[in-house]
């Protein structure tokens, strides 16, 4: 069955007019523009005005980003009270847990709100309007232009003026957008919320059961839920964190239903998609799959099973690396799957082939030839210019950047260079000394030495091994040379002499900063000279850069001059509220293999297995399994319904996003994809592409049954 899909694809371009309509991450100002006549035949129930207005209360006003798009949460109450995913709650959850109060594993409930737990820096962001601002930014464009100037810092010149003066006329936080490659933009106006706080969160056994394994596949049983709460200064605006804060008034929150979903439905999330790469060329896509992607996954691949074996034997260890093995883990998984689907989908022959049609179409009139022929071949040449240096940098960044804490944190030195060298006030000294010694302490109470040694050695071995030898500093030789080429024996070097490898060394460095000492760090001395080459390399790439984003911005022009008309046409995500639409069902993924559409809570003891941590069941969750104990909860053959799936388009970003029936009630939480969705950043399949959510009927469960929450539980508005 799947070769024959591969096949027929190919017929299904982006472009394509037969292109399946669930497809789409629609920006939230625009329903007007869409096929809104198929999102009724589905089951929409509300009008556009309903979903997106300004005037009046409308459903995204019930959604906000968290952390300016990292993910997404719904308000759930008129008290502020918001609904995400427990991975996107994971990092926090993680911050404030420790041996004595271990929220990872045992899962937190604030009983009242004096119990709630401050976040600091949690922001929420609040959609108030969207303008279209196209016409203003492309005539600053061509004044600058005009008066010599361009690239990326004119960009931001460019935008930077239009938010400054926006901000000031409107009194909102704005914030300009690109979409369609820079052929049209959008000016969002927000209010930000600074005062959140934790409210409840289910245990690891419950909110991420399953863990990495069952991560991007499906059947799950993850109940990937978490709440917080925000809280705003008396008069409702927006302040830091006080104890005089109150929770904020929602002018709109999500009611809840109970009726539970059927094969079929309708179901539509609003959310916050951060990025996808639907209209990258062909050339564009041959450097992800063979050069970026690689690099990740090699070096992961290694990071990973060091980070695995020192939690599996430690819970302290655990503790300290949940929230960075689970962040590392899943782009590394997601990297692996865009490879495998990409080629068994033939993504690549699918953009071959759209490029042809391009090029078949430009050929027809001079006028077109003229404005459009050189793009592909200045695309093909720009990114097989640019391929040594962009495996070079990959390594870098997963290497070094992201390697290991120590190399990561000695990256600090770069500003104290700077900062040494041109001189400082002392006032200024004193603050920035005091500031960096707490975020030491900060960032070295979760680093376990011994296995961040076995993380360095990992990342530099490969980095060395894989880049060509011309960008492998001389410095690093040497020292590999001094050291016998032992890897391990460099490491104990450099971790036993350096300021850099614990918080205990870095503020000794701080309590007499001077540049001499920090040249002579053994640390700085090797990460040093390869900064150097990498920003070089960057220097002397950076035209192929620019040419690339310009060509892929009049490759798009022209498919949408070539396409005009059809509707089907959305933006690349871009961290801004977005609407995807779609129904619930099942799917087959391959010979004599089908899915249901939803999964219930017997897979818990059918997956459990107490000596992994990923499928340990908790006592007392276990008893209300094997006691039935579901109340309201259970479908109307007595089963208590986990996770669900639906068609609807998403991606990183739209965790956490309401999921929604044809009445605007809330019947999920999206948390996840489907194994063969993972060419979804690149490729949208009619077939296979799912969004897993869990059920809110779960969610209700374990707030009611497993927490006792009734604090919560008296908040939401549940319709039966």
């Amino acid at each position: 069955m799947k070769k024959y899909i591969s096949i027929l694809v190919i017929n299904l371009l982006l472009f394509s007019t037969a292109i399946k309509a669930d497809e789409g991450m629609w920006l939230i100002n625009l329903l007007g523009q869409m096929n809104i006549d198929e999102l009724y035949e589905k089951g929409l129930e509300l009008t556009p005005e309903q979903i997106y207005s300004i005037n009046k209360s409308s459903l995204k006003d019930a959604v906000v980003a968290l952390d300016y798009g990292s993910c997404t949460g719904e308000f759930v109450s008129p008290k502020g009270l918001i609904l995400t995913n427990h991975h996107c709650a994971h990092d926090n959850v993680q911050e404030l847990s420790s041996l004595e109060n271990d929220y990872l594993t045992n899962g937190f409930w604030a009983k009242n709100l004096e119990e709630e737990i401050p976040i600091p820096g949690k922001t929420i962001s609040m959609l108030y309007k969207v303008e279209d601002i196209t016409k203003r930014v492309k005539k600053d464009i061509e004044v600058a232009t005009k008066a010599g100037k361009k690239g990326t810092f004119m960009m931001r010149r460019i935008v930077g003026n239009i938010e400054r003066e926006k901000n000031k006329e409107s009194g909102y936080e704005t914030s300009v957008a690109s979409t369609y490659g820079g052929n049209s933009y959008y000016l969002f106006y927000y209010t930000i919320y600074k005062d959140v706080r934790l409210v409840g969160v289910p245990p690891l056994s419950i909110g991420a059961f399953g863990g990495e394994t069952d991560n991007w596949v499906w059947p799950q049983h993850k109940g990937d839920f978490a709440f917080y709460r925000a809280y705003s200064a008396a008069d409702g605006k927006p302040a830091a964190y006080s104890k005089d804060n109150v929770p904020y008034k929602s002018t709109k929150h999500l009611s809840i239903s109970l009726k539970g979903v059927k094969e079929g439905d309708y179901a539509m999330t609003l959310g916050y998609p951060y990025s996808n790469r639907r209209f990258i060329s062909s050339y564009g896509l041959e450097e992800l799959i063979n050069i970026t992607n690689p690099a990740q996954i090699a070096v992961r691949k290694q990071k990973l099973g060091i980070m695995k074996e020192a939690m599996n034997a430690d819970h302290e260890v655990m503790l300290q690396y949940s929230a960075k093995y689970f962040n590392s883990a899943n782009f590394y998984k997601y990297a692996i799957g865009e490879n495998k689907y990409v080629q068994e989908f033939d993504v690549l022959s699918i953009k071959r082939k759209t490029e042809k049609d391009f090029e078949n179409w430009y050929n027809e009139k001079n006028s077109r030839k003229k404005k459009y022929g050189a793009i592909l071949t200045s695309l093909k040449e720009s990114y097989e210019k640019r391929a040594d240096y962009k495996n070079t940098e990959k390594y870098y960044q997963e290497a070094f950047v992201k390697g290991c804490d120590m190399l990561q944190f000695s990256l600090k030195g770069k500003g104290w260079e700077a900062v040494l060298t041109r001189g400082i006030k002392k006032e200024a000294l004193e603050k920035r000394v005091k500031l960096d010694i707490k975020k030491g302490n900060a960032i070295f109470k979760d680093i376990n030495i011994e296995m961040d040694k076995k993380m360095f050695v990992a990342g530099l071995k490969l980095y060395k091994e894989n880049v060509n030898p011309a960008n492998v500093s001389d410095v690093l030789v040497q020292m590999l040379d001094e050291n016998n080429n032992d890897y391990e024996k460099l490491a104990d070097y450099l971790y036993s002499n350096s300021y850099f490898s614990s918080a205990e060394n870095f503020e000794k460095f701080l309590n007499n900063p001077t540049l001499e000492r920090l040249l002579n760090d053994p640390v700085y001395k090797l990460v040093k000279p390869t900064l150097e080459i990498i920003y070089d390399l960057r220097d002397e790439f950076r035209p192929y850069g620019a040419k690339i984003r310009e060509q892929n911005g009049l490759f798009i022009e022209g498919l949408l001059e070539m396409n005009k008309g059809n509707n089907n046409i959305y933006p690349d995500a871009n961290s801004t509220m977005r609407l995807s639409y779609g129904t619930v069902g099942g799917y087959s993924p391959k010979d004599a293999v089908t899915y249901d559409y939803f999964t219930t809570i017997d897979g818990y003891m059918e997956k459990e297995n107490p000596d992994n941590f990923e499928f340990v069941i908790e006592n007392d969750f276990k008893t209300l399994i094997e006691t039935k104990d579901y109340g309201q909860y259970a479908d109307e053959n007595g089963n208590l319904p986990v996770d669900f799936i639906t068609n609807n388009d998403i991606t990183g970003g739209s965790s956490g996003s309401p999921v929604l029936n044809g009445k605007g009630e809330l019947i999920g939480v999206a948390f996840d994809g489907n194994w063969e969705s993972m060419a979804g950043g690149i490729y949208f399949h009619p077939y296979f592409n799912k969004t897993i959510c869990v059920d809110i009927r779960f969610v209700l469960f374990v707030v009611d049954k497993y927490a006792n929450a009734q604090n919560i539980m008296d908040e939401l508005e549940i319709v039966k």
